[in-house]
């Protein structure tokens, strides 16, 4: 009884996962985009198995466009341009960047300093985790 418990939960999830994306491949299409249903399967996938999801591209090709887009098929109601999305942070990368610490900021364990990043405000999570390294030593 238990294991067919289970079978239906998980096709009930099954379910609703298709009809969201099918509101959503439809929702971006009726706001005049023109993404490849199956561009937005990734999106939706990256964006729902990971705490960060990167969009790389031209300027104008849609990036924040396609995250705002995303934001309110979750929110279900459509968003101002200056309406904040508490999940959503957009931030300029550069192709310089190669490590974890050139977008998050980090450690300096040499100069006993925490460095942060302009894109992510972790300061007090640097610090914790300073004292912490400090006590183990």
């Amino acid at each position: 009884a238990e294991r067919l418990e289970d079978e239906k939960r998980r096709e009930r999830l099954r379910s609703e996962e298709v009809e969201f994306l099918k509101h959503f491949v439809e929702y971006v299409k009726m706001a005049g985009f023109k993404y490849e249903p199956r561009d937005l399967v990734r999106f939706h996938t990256a964006a729902k198995c990971g705490l960060l999801t990167i969009l790389s591209g031209k300027p104008g090709v849609g990036k924040s466009s396609l995250a705002r887009l995303y934001a309110e098929v979750l929110v279900g109601k459509r968003l101002k341009p200056d309406d904040e999305i508490p999940a959503i942070k957009g931030i300029n990368v550069s192709p310089s960047w190669i490590e974890p610490e050139d977008f998050i900021g980090g450690l300096d364990y040499q100069n006993r300093l925490c460095r942060s990043s302009v894109n992510v405000d972790n300061e007090e999570k640097l610090a914790k985790e300073y004292k912490e390294m400090k006590l183990k030593k």
